[in-house]
């Protein structure tokens, strides 16, 4: 069974540290049109621009997206907030239980939960062991624990699948959006990697088009990730929790 710990933190903090509020917070629609998003945290400071109100939420309760059940336009609404505590040393589940107010108080969201079985992937590691390649050629796979510094990243080429400094929980938010089902982290790997598929063997040529054959999504996540990052994804139900959205108001109060 799923933990519930996200809701039992939430009630704890909330009984611990009394009500949760930010001492100045402005929120405003983001610009149409804007290609870049952030959405950064520190002591004291929650700081978002172009994200979308689902992902807000998300963040805020601690869950994943498919655990969060709402209307459709939060998929796409998109705010900048700038708020900051009256603690400058508040940690992010302190603001996390701060934003939750603030979603309560400038959008009018009302939420419960409910718990739910649903189908899962779980994602573990394969019979052998991770992958960890030396780093390859173009069409080489790699699974490296990373160096460098920065935000982290999913992108493709003509030939390979990428993430740069990606961890595997965010992998598996990537996974779960193309599945279109939850998938949970069961690896024990907490670092942030460096990751590559090589598509070439797993490309349709029935699907061949103007852009030519294109890779079989399924074999990749299957196949792809056992042979070249030795992960499994694995199949079954869990109960899962679900923060359902009873009322929630398009426009936030003024600043």
């Amino acid at each position: 069974m799923k933990s519930s710990l996200p809701i039992l933190l939430a009630l704890v903090c909330s009984t611990t540290w009394g009500q949760q509020t930010f001492e100045v917070a402005s929120i405003h629609v983001s610009d149409p049109g804007l290609t870049s998003a952030n959405f950064h945290t520190d002591p004291g400071v929650f700081s978002i621009h172009n994200i979308t109100l689902r992902n807000c939420i998300e963040w805020a309760y601690g869950i994943k997206p498919l655990q969060l059940i709402g209307p459709g336009w939060i998929n796409d609404a998109r705010f900048d907030i700038l708020a900051r505590a009256e603690d400058h040393n508040a940690d992010d589940d302190r603001l996390r239980l701060m934003v939750q107010t603030l979603l309560a108080d400038r959008f009018g969201m009302k939420v419960h939960h409910e718990q739910k079985e649903q189908q899962i992937y779980s994602l573990t590691v394969a019979k052998n062991g991770p992958k960890f390649h030396a780093t390859g050629t173009k069409d080489g796979s790699k699974f490296l624990e990373s160096t460098t510094e920065g935000p982290s990243n999913f992108s493709e080429d003509k030939t390979g699948a990428l993430g740069d400094r990606v961890s595997i929980d965010e992998l598996g938010d990537k996974i779960s959006h193309l599945l279109d089902r939850m998938v949970i982290d069961r690896t024990g790997l907490k670092g942030r990697y460096d990751l590559r598929i090589d598509l070439l063997p797993y490309m349709n040529a029935a699907s061949d088009g103007k852009d030519g054959p294109r890779s079989d999504i399924m074999s990749v996540l299957f196949a792809g990730f056992n042979e070249q990052l030795g992960l499994k994804l694995e199949p079954g139900k869990e109960v899962v929790d679900l923060v359902v959205i009873d009322s929630v108001n398009k426009t936030p109060t003024e600043n």
